[in-house]
């Protein structure tokens, strides 16, 4: 098994415990990217993590974890938290409750629970704490996605919607610019917009947020969305990416964001035409 934890002293004290009850631990990581480098390497059976880990040590064990449900699907995944972050439980377990856990660190009772859990996530199976059990057995689905947002988050959001670029926000907001890209890659996590090759998903989260907000707009604008971002990702400054859309009467170039909702969801975003060639694939 794979141990992450920033905390030297206690994941030395894990690692200690579970190889005094026979469990090999193969490797110990700081980082996701360790984490993701030990994975990758080793293959454990199991991966036990802590949701807090750098560098802002706010969700970056969770991050790590769906990324490995999604990637090694054949590794157990055991996260420790000293707080129920109920957000991710539908993106956590969307693949399904095999080979995951989640308890609360307060809550194990004793080191049985604790090397219960571990053997049972490394076996195939499902190890929950009450309340996440609770949670997911009482089936309490959210209708607006939008509820799976921090206020804060929302904020960001709202601002991405309006055509926002991360420093415009940071400057809004009064939050640095590492800040400001910590609650973006939040925000896709808590959505479910994991990396595709051919989507972009600022595209989606604006999209997603402009739908469940009741924005409506033609597929025109929708074109014009998917050419803004697409412009931008070529470099293009905003007045040569506002000065190469369409222009209609009436239009005084607010953001074209406001006006644009997911309603069509046939639309192809990777394919627009009013989207430089560079800039087709949207990834």
């Amino acid at each position: 098994m794979v141990l992450a934890d920033d905390a030297v002293f206690l994941r030395e004290a894990v690692a200690e415990l579970l190889r005094g009850h026979g469990c090999d631990v193969v490797a110990q990581a700081a980082d996701p990217a360790g984490l993701h480098g030990a994975i990758a390497a080793l293959r454990p059976d199991i991966a036990v993590v802590d949701i807090r880990m750098p560098p802002t040590h706010r969700l970056e064990g969770l991050d790590a974890a769906v990324a490995i449900r999604r990637e090694h699907p054949d590794v157990g995944v055991l996260l420790l938290s000293q707080y129920l972050e109920s957000h991710y439980l539908p993106t956590l377990f969307g693949s399904g409750a095999g080979r995951i856990g989640y308890l609360l660190k307060e809550r194990v009772a004793g080191t049985a629970v604790f090397l219960n859990a571990v053997r049972r996530v490394a076996a195939g199976g499902c190890a929950l704490d009450p309340d996440v059990a609770a949670l997911l057995v009482g089936g309490r689905r959210r209708r607006d996605p939008l509820d799976t947002l921090t206020d804060r988050e929302r904020e960001v959001l709202a601002l991405m919607a309006e055509g926002r670029s991360n420093r415009s926000i940071s400057d809004q907001l009064v939050l640095t610019p590492r800040t400001v890209e910590s609650h973006v890659r939040s925000i896709f996590t808590r959505l479910g917009l994991q990396p595709q090759p051919d989507d972009h998903r600022r595209v989606l989260a604006v999209l997603t947020y402009l739908q469940a907000t009741g924005t409506t707009a033609t597929k025109e604008d929708r074109r014009e969305f998917v050419a803004l971002h697409a412009f931008r990702a070529a470099g293009r400054t905003e007045r040569q990416t506002y000065g190469d859309l369409p222009r209609r009467p009436g239009d005084h170039w607010q953001p074209v964001t406001r006006r644009v909702s997911a309603v069509d969801d046939s639309s192809d975003l990777s394919r627009n035409p009013h989207a430089p060639q560079s800039a087709m694939r949207l990834s």
